[in-house]
């Protein structure tokens, strides 16, 4: 356990857990992302840890714009007979099936007291089948089809409501909302003050925090990272490695994959597909390698002139401009706008 002081605010870190005045903060540090109170900024009252934003109040704190009181309450009592009782309508908690969630919370195992059927009239979930994990019974209506899976877990403020479904090992916790149809399986990792709606679907390693909404038929896979206040409805994916943030918008059939960083304010609509490795910066392409070449050693540089506005070309590792003229095999770094002939597939 560590701890520190700062401004007479008391940070504690215990394993991959924070509090701060005792206050319990749904930010997990994962070893070897976040590490200890060595990689954590602070600037007067501001903390960052990795992309989370904790700013210190007198009688309070802020977590990425959500406020927690000293004097609020813990949101994971000790079960309630009510939560254990085998005749409630949809399901109970398990006292004997335990485990700790991510925000230092406990879970508890929920068991169907009835079969469980969706909207075409077919059992989802048999009567005495066990589900998930959850922190209290605010996480999962008891009403629509909605569900916990498998080894899924659900905690802090988080909600699964209608027909949404919570698969595998994935993991929701903070304010996120998840309704409609929507599904969140694999180990895929929501948290924050994340919408998840419609038919959308978030999967695989995914991991969606901030104030993102993804609805509709949008779907987020593979190692892709999305979060700030992004945007990803209609039938767009967001997948591979793919990297989204700010205030970005992005719908119609437009699928971002490969090792692509989208950022900025802009909007990305209609049939478009974005599969090299590709920097975009409000709404221009400022670095793009789509032969794969690893340009060693200028990557700082690179990454400086970006958010500085200064874009000269990046240069190889045999000191020449890394840009090429062969259509097939194009490496460049400048302000071209992108538009969908130079960039549809």
């Amino acid at each position: 356990m560590q701890q520190i002081y700062i401004n007479n605010h008391k940070i504690t870190i215990n394993g991959n857990q924070i509090s701060i005045d005792g206050i319990a903060v749904p930010v997990q540090l994962k070893s070897g992302k976040f590490g200890g109170l060595s990689n954590i900024s602070v600037s007067n009252n501001v903390i960052h840890i990795g992309k989370n934003k904790i700013v210190l109040k007198g009688d309070h704190i802020e977590v990425n714009g959500k406020k927690y009181y000293k004097n609020q309450p813990a949101q994971n009592q000790p079960v309630s007979k009510q939560s254990v009782n085998k005749n409630a309508k949809k399901y109970y908690l398990s006292p004997n099936d335990t485990k700790t969630g991510n925000d230092g919370s406990t879970l508890y195992r929920i068991v169907a007291t009835a079969d469980i059927i969706d909207q075409s009239g077919r059992v989802v979930v048999k009567k005495d089948e066990k589900g998930g994990y959850i922190a209290s019974r605010n996480n999962l209506s008891e009403n629509g089809s909605c569900w916990v899976y498998d080894d899924a877990e659900v905690c802090g403020n988080s909600t699964i409501s209608e027909n949404a479904q919570v698969r595998d090992r994935a993991e929701i916790y903070g304010n996120v909302t998840v309704k409609g149809n929507a599904t969140i399986s694999g180990n895929a990792e929501v948290y924050g003050d994340v919408l998840i709606e419609g038919n959308a679907n978030v999967k695989d390693q995914a991991e969606v925090y901030g104030a993102v909404t993804v609805s509709d038929n949008a779907e987020v896979s593979g190692y892709a990272e999305v979060y700030g206040s992004v945007n990803v409805y209609d039938n767009a994916v967001i997948t591979d490695h793919a990297e989204v943030y700010g205030g970005t918008m992005v719908g119609g059939n437009t699928r971002i994959d490969g090792h692509q960083e989208v950022f900025g304010n802009q909007s990305f609509s209609g049939s478009r597909t974005f599969t090299s490795t590709t920097i975009i910066k409000n709404g221009k392409t400022v670095y793009k390698n789509s032969s794969g070449r690893n340009f060693a050693g200028n990557w700082g540089s690179i990454f400086s002139n970006i958010f500085s506005g200064n874009n000269p070309a990046p240069q190889n590792n045999n000191g020449q401009n890394a840009t090429s003229n062969d259509d097939e095999d194009e490496d460049y770094y400048s302000e071209e706008v992108i538009d969908d002939e130079n960039e549809q597939n």
